[in-house]
């Protein structure tokens, strides 16, 4: 994994059918493995969404860890919402990003420090 930092929208469909799963002790993705959905399953196609939905989460991590934030919707609307939400000051992102990024030698030396401890 390259351990970049996400930002992802979940339908609370997801998040509904791994409560419930968790609760009928199919908790796990080994586990979920034995389940199989009818054809014509409206409200999730494949499990293994769920998976991705707790690999996203990092139950395991402290919030400190955490490299991608997950935000449960529950329309279009909501999504559209969120989405915007979180775009709507790219500028200012890209502002950061020229700031503080442009200068590669700059990046790669803090890199580096970072790695080595050297301060």
């Amino acid at each position: 994994m390259l351990n970049k930092p996400r930002l992802l929208l979940v339908h609370d469909h997801v998040v509904f059918a791994r409560n419930l799963l968790r609760e009928l002790s199919f908790d796990t993705p080994e586990k979920r493995q034995q389940l199989r959905l009818i054809e014509r399953a409206t409200s999730l196609d494949d499990l293994r969404v769920i998976d991705m939905y707790e690999e996203a989460i990092h139950i395991e991590e402290s919030l400190a860890d955490h490299r991608s934030w997950v935000q449960e919707f529950r329309s279009d609307e909501d999504a559209l919402l969120f989405a915007s939400a979180q775009f709507y000051r790219y500028q200012e992102v890209e502002r950061f990003i020229a700031e503080n990024l442009a200068d590669t030698a700059k990046v790669r030396a803090e890199i580096l420090r970072r790695k080595t401890g050297k301060v």
